[in-house]
């Protein structure tokens, strides 16, 4: 039996995806395989970015389970990182470094949009 936190942890998860997540895939370029799941995603608005702070691209970040996306934070720690591209809601980003959050459970990517499109979409 789990502490008190692994007990939470799993049904929480669960509950935020539901309300929160969005759909993104990722097709590995060294093994070739599509995976997919749902991510919490944070693209901030240049409004957002601007509001008493400079624009910061590696804003943009994606947190998954660990289980999810397999293989992609140790290719990303590997290789120059602009050769791993997740699509999410249709928009395709570079992952630029993935980090284990708290208990190693969870993976946070940072991410770059591919176009660097930052126009009238993201205002």
């Amino acid at each position: 039996m789990g502490s008190a936190f692994d007990n939470i942890k799993v049904p929480f998860w669960k509950t935020l995806n539901g309300v929160m997540a969005v759909p993104a895939s990722w097709v590995s370029q060294d093994e070739l395989h599509t995976f997919t799941g749902e991510v919490l995603f944070n693209e901030p608005t240049i409004k957002d970015l601007v509001d008493g702070s400079g624009f910061i691209p590696q804003a943009i970040f994606m947190e998954y389970p660990a289980t999810a996306f397999v293989g992609l934070k140790l290719i990303v720690d590997k290789k120059l990182p602009d050769t791993e591209i997740v699509t999410i809601d249709g928009s395709e980003y570079y992952v630029r470094a993935v980090e284990l959050t708290h208990d190693g459970a969870n993976c946070k990517a940072f991410l770059e949009k591919v176009d660097n499109d930052y126009g009238p979409q993201n205002q």
